[in-house]
């Protein structure tokens, strides 16, 4: 059985800044009117599903969902989670991850090198 659905970039495709790009909100309508499942993706670790949700509803594109989303934030959260359970992370103070990384024990802090990230059991 073959399922077709569709993963949305979002910057750039959905919208550029604070403006739809022309044919979003007929194309995100067209997906539900079939049926289509569809998740959009983002790479921007900052920002919650839920906060997603509500730009969205603000420019324009009505009725999405946090269950909408999924964020860098989340893939990195489900990946430890699968490949470290248990772990420790030291994480950036955004709020996408912060409020997303259950099964991950965190610590805050202002800073994160890019060039090493420790991930402890």
């Amino acid at each position: 059985m073959s399922k077709t659905g569709y993963l949305i970039d979002m910057d750039g495709v959905i919208y550029r800044e604070n403006h739809l790009i022309p044919g979003a909100v007929e194309f995100v309508e067209a997906l539900r009117s079939m049926g289509i499942p569809f998740l959009f993706l983002t790479n921007n670790s900052a920002p919650t599903p839920e906060d997603l949700a509500v730009r969205l509803n603000h420019l324009g594109i009505l009725g999405i969902s946090p269950r909408h989303f999924y964020t860098s934030a989340l893939n990195t959260a489900d990946f430890l989670v699968e490949t470290h359970p248990g772990c420790t992370a030291r994480c950036s103070p955004g709020a996408g991850w912060r409020r997303r990384a259950p099964g991950i024990g965190t610590r805050r802090t202002s800073w994160l090198s890019t060039s090493r990230v420790r991930v402890r059991r």
